[in-house]
């Protein structure tokens, strides 16, 4: 009776860390999507590429979640959802990105790393870009 015992505690106790993962994924994709929408608010999506151009542009990155943003303007932003994990667990990365011919486009890989020690803490796989722009007539 004991040996069946012990392993029935095991499985339920890897059952409840499993639900708690579950719960916090949730809540950080909520965080994350509430954060995204701060982010985009007052902007609607116009344009869809599969690059951009690096070369003649300069832009302010930022990461939510599993979004890299990148800021041209308060009225013009391009975001990306990627595939891996460049969001270094909450913290505030250094996107590294290989540029051929000025641009950054769909399957190229960011690698993000650690801001303080230098080391890498995630990579990811660029998606399209989408322009997230103020309606016209809307310049406030």
């Amino acid at each position: 009776m004991i040996r069946i015992a012990v392993p029935m505690l095991l499985i339920l106790a890897g059952c409840a860390t499993s639900a708690e993962r579950t719960a916090q994924q949730e809540q950080r994709s909520a965080r994350d999507a509430a954060e995204l929408a701060d982010q985009l608010d007052g902007l609607v999506a116009s344009d869809t590429r599969n690059c951009l151009d690096t070369q003649t542009r300069s832009f302010a990155t930022d990461v939510v979640g599993p979004n890299i943003l990148y800021r041209e303007s308060r009225a013009r932003i391009w975001v990306t959802r990627t595939s891996g994990d460049c969001s270094a667990g909450g913290r505030d990365p250094v996107l590294v990105t290989r540029s051929f011919a000025g641009q950054l486009c769909r399957g190229d890989i960011i690698r993000s790393v650690d801001r303080s020690g230098g080391m890498l803490v995630g990579s990811c796989a660029a998606g399209e870009f989408t322009l997230y722009k103020r309606p016209e007539g809307n310049e406030t």
